[in-house]
């Protein structure tokens, strides 16, 4: 299984989110009377992480799009050391297979940013 590749780049916990109840599972029926039913639809549901990366070079950069286009065809899993949970590792994919756009800090592509959702099964 491919790796999220870590050289020259830092991933910023500055906006950082994993948001636990972007999809709950749970299937809700009103009633005639009473609160309203709850069952549960799914045990495991897809989880979301959207951070910013940081690349140090313009190499690091196009490093990352040759991997995301051809390692992972931009729609595949891969391992992640996540800093949420002291960089232990998820298999983890892009949601939507999408990354975001690469913008340059201070004017050049010498330092650039990128943010990106990835999702995993939890």
């Amino acid at each position: 299984m491919a790796t999220f590749p870590e050289e020259d780049l830092h991933i910023l916990v500055e906006g950082y989110s994993d948001d636990q109840g972007a999809d709950p599972g749970v299937s809700v029926f009103e009633t005639d009377r009473g609160p309203a039913k709850h069952t549960i639809k799914n045990m495991y549901t897809m989880t979301p992480v959207t951070f910013t990366i940081e690349f140090r070079t313009n190499k690091a950069l196009n490093d990352f799009i040759a991997w995301y286009r051809t390692t992972i065809g931009k729609i595949g899993w891969f391992t992640w050391k996540d800093p949420r949970i002291n960089y232990g590792v998820r298999t983890v994919r892009f949601k939507e297979g999408k990354i975001g756009a690469a913008t340059p800090v201070e004017g050049s592509f010498n330092t650039s940013r990128m943010s990106v959702t990835l999702e995993y099964l939890g």
